[in-house]
């Protein structure tokens, strides 16, 4: 398979109600692995690594535990066998930690929670963890980003001591996730010091995007299509403008210009 699927979410992540995202997650993962039939087994257990290097300041083992347990839950519910490991980075020198790269780079579903938006893309540009990241990704593996992590995945991250570059997995915007009405004031004063050409993605709480789910079209103005997956809404407020110009709910799709 492909470059695989990445997941932006609004924060509030394997919490009660955030069943429709762990259930996309794990559904396109499974689908991942059936495509790249590794090894040509494809009844192995999905392989998910847990990434809570954002949640490096506080306790990310609480944060591995908190997530393996829900997600597992998820797939007990619905017959699927996972394999769920979590990923000891917390630094530039643990991000080049062979057993971290190896889980790294075996995932079918990289999961990575909120906590702190600039560690991510502070310290995995350059590192052997990112590599690994990207190589799982173009086998097909998914990338789950909550709050930060969603954060990071953008071109551009807001931080509490500045805007910094981000992971730029996804191009043309930055993520403003704890968004429940499709416009924060807060959130447009904290971004305004972002490029001018990058529009802003607001995300729920236990609400994603899942994309893009297809090749951007030549000169195509709306851009690529994603998935919204949960009970919140999803906007997208374009460069130079403080509302939404398109919501997506549950089931409806978004473009977004990546």
């Amino acid at each position: 398979m492909g470059t695989g699927l990445l997941i932006l979410h609004g924060g509030g992540e394997a919490m009660p109600g955030d069943e429709p995202t762990a259930l996309e997650a794990l559904e396109l993962a499974s689908a991942s692995r059936g495509a790249a039939s590794r090894d040509g087994d494809e009844a192995s257990p999905i392989e998910v690594a847990i990434l809570p290097l954002a949640a490096a300041r506080g306790r990310p083992a609480l944060t591995v535990s908190h997530v393996t347990t829900f997600v597992a839950t998820v797939a007990r519910a619905r017959g699927v066998d996972l394999r769920t490991m979590g990923v000891p980075i917390s630094d530039r020198a643990s991000a080049e930690e062979p057993a971290a790269l190896a889980i790294l780079g075996a995932a079918d579903l990289i999961i990575w929670p909120g906590g702190d938006p600039d560690l991510l893309p502070t310290v995995l540009p350059g590192s052997g963890a990112w590599r690994a990241i990207l190589e799982a990704h173009r086998r097909g593996a998914v990338i789950w980003g909550a709050s930060a992590g969603a954060m990071a995945l953008a071109e551009w991250c807001w931080t509490p001591a500045g805007g910094q570059r981000g992971l730029a997995l996804v191009q043309g915007l930055v993520v403003a996730p704890h968004v429940e009405a499709g416009a924060d004031r807060a959130w447009l004063r904290r971004l305004r010091e972002r490029p001018a050409a990058l529009g802003i993605l607001t995300l729920a709480e236990r609400t994603s995007l899942v994309g893009p789910l297809e090749e951007r079209s030549e000169g195509a103005a709306q851009g690529s299509p994603w998935r919204c997956v949960g009970p919140g809404v999803a906007a997208w407020i374009p460069p130079g403008a403080e509302t939404p110009i398109a919501l997506a709910h549950h089931g409806e799709r978004l473009h977004l210009p990546t």
